[in-house]
């Protein structure tokens, strides 16, 4: 059975401690993020490949250790020190955070680790920032330095180096925490915007904060003026986060769909191990009926229950429709299968992509067509080819033949590691798909859902690729081009970065979800699993297990006979 390993599993952008200010990150892939985790004398090990900047004069500004809890199980803890420094000659701040990611998933434990320092200019701006992340033995350095309007990213891992320089506004910020919002002169129903670069995705974003209200508010032992701001990021923008920090800029709460991040003080304590409950991923929703060929059908309708806990995180789309039938929902899902009108030349040249499309063929997080080993690898399956969907084909069926299966290992392996190791779940399988259709300028978006698979919808990842004016859906791990019933899309990518936010993973976990099968179609032939006269199944049958492929088993439990039926 099909899991994953990624920020999609969590409920919300995962969570990521940056500048002292926890910020929403979706990881195609609702990923895990990259930057979650801890320090430990082994985190800063390795060969350092840029000195840390000079500084002088420090005083101390501020100690903290925080928690992020989700549904009320801890995911992350960590420790945040900010220090007045000078650095690059001017009154600068050093933000240093260290963190520790626990996540059990179907059995396996995953542990993260990360150890930041950031430094900021005296108006918040983005100067410098070293990131060390060590996540199941693998070791990953990112160095970013901001001057002369431009950003200069160094990544260092396992699989080399790579050096990226990206243009950014002037003061740009790393995070629009309460260090900078304390500055703009606050008062409620104000409304902050700012240019935030990512150090994941590396690309600047638009970001905007909405001053909610000003209030008391008691923390460590004294009643503190506290601010509450709505802050909003255009990557994610169904995704907002609510920040309360104090007068100086301290942060003290922020919550985001089901997730908390809390400064600990004396009256909320950080928590014993041992009476903590680790966070545990739910993957995936019970199905009441078995469906054969789960893989195979034209249309399957099935209700939602509880229908009130599912509403908020489906919604129509070219993969179901939602009906209320007599005041019950049901999800009318459909094969997703479009035709391509005409011939696509390929190769296709990257300037002859629309200015729209162009994100989606650039680089981001865990999407790497710029890396050479991937270009080539693209390069070497597409030789020869002249048309576009027979070039993503054959892209797809590499994939599917030799990245093997695996749901065990790193929580967020790049398609580099990928290619390497050979094997991955379908996080890896769309990443480094993506990656290697983008390499030769096909357009790419990352899609997330729950797949119907017999007795389960399981939470998965694929991708849809931009062919003649047309979103195709492509799902490496079955190798299929055009997908049949059976898919519940809850969350896609609309911008090319892969920051993808999903909140059906919240109310799986939080709820006690599940899926009733009302009817399944194939051509003419049709499976009512739930009407005890009338179950329709093809058994016994020469012309039906000719045409299905399979033969279906009624349910001891269920009364009336086992008969073909054309309808």
């Amino acid at each position: 059975m099909f899991k994953l390993k990624k920020i999609y599993i969590i409920l919300i952008a995962i969570t990521v401690i940056t500048s002292g200010c926890i910020k929403t990150m979706v990881n195609k892939t609702l990923s895990i993020p990259k930057n979650v985790v801890h320090s430990v004398g082994s985190v800063a090990t390795g060969i350092v490949k840029t000195a840390t900047p000079n500084m002088s004069n420090p005083s101390n500004a501020g100690d903290y250790e925080f928690v992020i809890d989700v549904s009320g199980a801890r995911r992350t803890v960590g420790k945040t020190n900010r220090t007045s420094v000078n650095y690059r000659g001017m009154s600068s701040t050093k933000i240093t955070t260290t963190q520790t990611t626990t996540i059990v998933r179907g059995g396996n434990t995953y542990i993260r680790k990360v150890n930041r320092k950031v430094y900021t200019g005296p108006h918040g701006e983005a100067l410098y920032s070293r990131e060390i992340t060590v996540d199941g033995g693998a070791r990953t350095e990112t160095i970013v330095n901001v001057k002369g309007g431009y950003a200069y990213f160094e990544i260092y891992s396992d699989n080399g180096s790579q050096k990226e320089k990206v243009k950014v506004p002037n003061n740009v910020l790393f995070s629009m925490d309460g260090y900078f919002l304390v500055k703009q002169n606050l008062k409620p129903g104000k409304i902050i915007t700012a240019n935030v670069l990512s150090r994941r995705t590396r690309k600047v974003v638009r970001e905007s904060a909405e001053v909610l209200m000003t209030k008391e508010m008691f923390f460590k032992g004294v009643n503190e003026r506290v601010w509450v701001v709505k802050s909003t990021s255009e990557a994610t923008p169904s995704n907002p986060v609510k920040l309360t920090f104090a007068e100086d800029g301290r942060i003290i709460l922020m919550e985001a769909q089901g997730a908390t991040f809390r400064v600990v003080d004396d009256s909320n304590p950080m928590p014993s191990p041992k009476n903590v409950k680790t966070y545990e991923v739910v993957t995936s929703v019970p199905v009441d009926f078995s469906v054969p060929a789960w893989d195979n059908f034209d249309k399957i309708i099935v209700s939602p229950v509880p229908s009130k806990a599912w509403i908020k995180h489906i919604h129509d789309s070219e993969y179901m429709t939602i009906k209320n039938i007599g005041g019950n929902i049901e999800l009318w899902l459909k094969s997703n299968a479009p035709a391509i009108s005409s011939h696509i030349s390929f190769p296709i040249a990257r300037e002859s992509v629309s200015a729209e499309m162009q994100p989606f063929i650039g680089s981001s997080g865990n999407i790497m067509p710029n890396q050479r080993e991937i270009q080539r690898l693209a390069e070497k399956i597409t030789k020869g080819e002249t048309d576009a969907l027979n070039a993503v084909a054959y892209i797809a069926g590499w994939v599917y033949d030799n990245v093997k299966w695996n749901s065990k290992g790193r929580m967020n392996a790049t398609p580099l590691d990928v290619i390497e190791s050979k094997r991955g779940d379908c996080s890896e399988h769309s990443d480094l798909f993506a990656s290697l259709v983008r390499a030769v300028n096909i357009p790419t978006r990352h899609c997330l859902g729950l797949l119907i698979q017999r007795k389960k919808a399981v939470y998965h990842n694929w991708v849809e690729v931009y062919l003649g004016n047309t979103w195709v859906p492509v799902y490496t791990t079955v190798n299929r081009i055009g997908l049949p019933a059976g898919y519940i899309l809850t969350a896609r990518d609309t911008t090319g970065v892969g920051e993808l936010t999903d909140t059906l993973p919240w109310a799986m976990r939080s709820n006690k979800l599940g899926l009733t099968v009302k009817s399944l179609q194939k051509g003419d032939y049709i499976v009512i699993p739930n009407d005890k006269k009338t179950y329709v199944a093809a058994k016994e049958n020469w012309l039906a297990n000719f045409i299905w492929g399979f033969a279906i088993t009624k349910p001891k439990s269920w009364s009336g006979d086992i008969k073909l039926k054309s309808v």
